[in-house]
């Protein structure tokens, strides 16, 4: 959606800095929530210890499901029918 809104930093390739460019035009997204997923995800490469693992599964259902549903929601009412073709 970035390059649909012309911005360059979607050519990047970068997941932080898409993220980050992200929250220039979608208010709707927790850019400390973002960010903290990012970083999870690149952490969980490495996770071997089970109850780290099983706190991770809790956050990402706690946390980070609802905002992905949050995000949707926000894109729907920006893009509308655009999406859904």
């Amino acid at each position: 959606m970035l390059s649909y809104e012309g911005d360059p930093i979607s050519a990047s390739g970068s997941p932080r800095d898409m993220i980050k460019g992200a929250f220039q035009y979608y208010d709707f997204m927790d850019e400390s929530l973002w960010l903290r997923m990012l970083r999870d995800r690149n952490d969980s490469a490495h996770m071997y210890d089970e109850n780290r693992a099983k706190q991770l599964v809790q956050t990402i259902l706690n946390d980070y499901l609802p905002e992905f549903e949050r995000v949707n929601r926000g894109m729907i009412d920006r893009y509308g029918k655009m999406l859904t073709v």
